[in-house]
């Protein structure tokens, strides 16, 4: 479930874009997939990092920002719970964790932690 997006068309030429699916499209596929095969559906891909036509670490922090950011990262969470799934894996952790280390910016590092829980025994 990636929302912005890099669109590569040539080495030199590309756009960022925004998928223009609905949320709920995805509940959609879900139940289609889920009665073909008698299995839970489940999001394993929301995108919490950016999607950019290099590696982030030889992007410019301005270009990394395009596709996700602070902002970005809370509305594709919002989009999320909108599309009927109940469990979605992140992708971006370690993008997080390089923001905060290496730009001094722990905000989405310390977004992503309200999402998640811990077992106690």
């Amino acid at each position: 479930m990636y929302r912005r997006v890099w669109v590569h068309i040539t080495d030199n030429l590309g756009f960022y874009m925004n998928m223009p699916f609905p949320s709920q499209g995805y509940w959609l596929k879900s139940q289609i997939i889920s009665k073909f095969f008698g299995k839970k559906v489940i999001n394993v891909e929301l995108q919490a990092e950016p999607w950019l036509p290099n590696v982030f670490k030889e992007m410019p922090l301005k270009e990394q920002e395009k596709t996700m950011n602070l902002e970005q990262f809370r509305d594709n969470i919002n989009y999320a719970k909108k599309s009927g799934f109940d469990t979605f894996y992140l992708w971006g952790a370690e993008w997080w964790y390089y923001m905060k280390e290496k730009h001094n910016k722990p905000e989405i590092w310390n977004e992503a932690k309200k999402y998640f829980i811990t077992i106690q025994e």
